[in-house]
């Protein structure tokens, strides 16, 4: 589940800080936020990450800051709030070069007040991800329930039936058989030669049911970085 820019900065205190660059990319989502300070490791820049920094090794080094924003618009990073500006050995003030490459880039550059720190941040972004995700699973769960009675029941073909699922849910579904074999999408046409998603499959397999319950229960289990929610399928008549 993911925020927007825009609607992290109506959260306090998010809500004090100002946006300095980058207005256009304010609808960009937030889907984890991290503290980062020089990313010189940038296989952890993730898509859809808000990024909290003081660019306090770099504080007075404008095109080192202009490189550091260049990787995070290329990492599709979501934004970038900083802290510290004016503060006694930290960065003395936001560049005009770094605001007009910002604004280039369409990257959300967001200053705090002095008085804010990553803690007070990081918590309430953390918090709000993970209330919307719990809201996300409750409604997941809802409308499994209905779909399964309507797939045991109706005449329309499973693929159908789950595709429509699929548009309501905004997600992606796999469907397995009592065999824990994958029939839905069809592994043959839409995935051949895509290893990564293979081995992803191949990881959800690892926590289905070996026998399908006489009862529907569901569980969510965090799989190569990506929360699924597994819904075992069941029925007397099978």
């Amino acid at each position: 589940m993911s925020l927007g820019v825009r609607e992290t900065l109506k959260i306090f205190p998010l809500s004090k800080g100002k946006v300095v660059a980058g207005a256009e990319g304010l609808d960009h989502r937030v889907s984890a936020v991290t503290v980062l300070e020089i990313p010189d490791a940038p296989e952890f820049l993730e898509e859809n990450l808000l990024a909290l920094t003081s660019f306090y090794a770099i504080a007075e080094d404008f095109e080192e800051q202009k490189k550091v924003i260049k990787l995070l618009a290329s990492k599709n990073v979501s934004a970038l709030i900083v802290f510290n500006v004016g503060r006694k050995n930290g960065l003395s003030e936001i560049s005009s070069e770094l605001i007009d490459l910002c604004n280039k880039l369409n990257f959300p550059l967001i200053t705090m007040p002095l008085e804010i720190s990553y803690y007070d941040v990081l918590e309430v972004v953390i918090n709000e991800l993970s209330n919307k995700q719990v809201d996300k699973l409750k409604m997941s769960i809802q409308i499994y329930q209905a779909f399964t009675n309507q797939l045991l029941t109706s005449d329309k073909s499973y693929t159908s039936l789950l595709q429509t699922l699929e548009n309501l849910l905004q997600t992606e579904i796999l469907f397995f058989n009592h065999n824990n074999v994958l029939i839905y999408p069809n592994p043959n046409m839409l995935y051949k030669g895509n290893q990564k998603l293979q081995q992803y499959i191949k990881s959800v397999k690892q926590y289905l049911p070996k026998n399908i319950p006489d009862t529907k229960t569901e569980f969510n289990v965090y799989i190569q970085g990506r929360n699924n929610l597994i819904y075992p399928v069941a029925t007397d008549d099978l």
